[in-house]
């Protein structure tokens, strides 16, 4: 048997948190995946979400940002990641996450105009989803619109 020996991701300055890296709780490659239990992995806890927030996760799905649309045509739907199933609008605890990709346990925000004026919820709202062993990266809107290959190289490593 192979033995295959896990790295850690590249450090992204985009990345919040302490180490930056995905949890350890991500199955490498050659790796066997834990069966199946309540939707999610053997060992992983079933992340909580507010019910009253699905109206308006579909809502917002319907009524796409242009970062969002932008980010979706060009990198998401493009099959540049085919292994990778990203969610759109999520329910996650209290919130609402604009992509969320179950298997590496990973959150995309896309911060527009709005998240400047108060950064300290973006900070606290960071902390409670790493609390659930979620990975967070956050991208500006101005980035997605006006630098979309360099979020996709950034995606790249985060995801290989």
């Amino acid at each position: 048997m192979v033995e295959i020996q896990k790295s850690n991701p590249p450090q992204c300055p985009l990345v919040r948190g302490e180490d930056g890296g995905f949890p350890d709780m991500v199955v490498g490659w050659g790796e066997v995946a834990p069966s199946l239990k309540r939707g999610s992995r053997e060992g992983l806890d079933f992340i909580p979400y507010d019910t009253k927030l699905i109206a308006l996760a579909r809502a917002n799905r319907k009524n796409s940002t242009v970062a969002e649309q932008k980010i979706r045509f060009e990198i998401l739907r493009s099959r540049q990641f085919p292994n990778y199933k990203l969610l759109r609008q999520k329910a996650i605890d209290r919130f609402i996450v604009d992509f969320y990709c179950s298997s590496l346990r990973w959150v995309i925000e896309l911060d527009g105009d709005s998240h400047a004026e108060d950064m300290a919820y973006d900070v606290k709202r960071t902390q409670i989803l790493q609390g659930h062993n979620l990975a967070v990266t956050r991208y500006t809107n101005h980035d997605v619109l006006h630098n979309i290959s360099g979020i996709f190289d950034d995606m790249t490593r985060l995801v290989a």
